[in-house]
């Protein structure tokens, strides 16, 4: 999916990503905006998947960001703060939903210094969507790799 929203990879760092850690200590305000309007729209029960998940144990200490700024995107009161990026390698998809989302919940009051191309950005929201909407679900429904089959149906 990140390659059908931002296209092909030119090198083993995504460049914008760089710039977002590099520029992060230069950042006004490294929390979101929360308004009454959520950035995606979510279903109650998508609410409540990702609230139960927040309640769980989770091995890594990123599966749990990913529950919390996806909680930030759908509307969710939660208590949490968005860290600093850290690295980023192509071949992990976890990274680069921390960092799409990030950049997506600090842009409102960041965007002297988050400066994305009006094509990123809205591949930067079609990619988020995409995370919060399908992924996050399919993706803490199955712990267990012989699970996968019957998750994907």
């Amino acid at each position: 999916m990140f390659t059908v929203c931002f296209g092909p990879s030119s090198g083993p760092e995504v460049t914008f990503f760089k710039q977002f850690r590099e520029n992060w200590d230069k950042l006004p305000s490294h929390q979101p905006k929360l308004g009454t309007i959520p950035l995606i729209a979510a279903s109650d029960g998508l609410k409540s998947f990702i609230t139960d998940e927040l309640t769980q144990k989770h091995p890594r200490d990123d599966y749990l960001e990913l529950l919390q700024l996806a909680g930030y995107m759908v509307g969710l009161k939660i208590e949490a703060t968005v860290r600093r990026p850290g690295a980023v390698r192509r071949a992990r998809w976890i990274a680069k939903a921390l960092y799409k989302l990030k950049i997506e919940l600090l842009y409102d009051g960041n965007e002297k210094m988050i400066q994305p191309t009006g094509r990123e950005l809205q591949a930067t929201q079609h990619f988020n969507r995409f995370v919060a909407d399908v992924y996050i679900q399919a993706w803490f429904s199955c712990r267990a790799t012989v699970d996968a089959p019957s998750n994907d149906i």
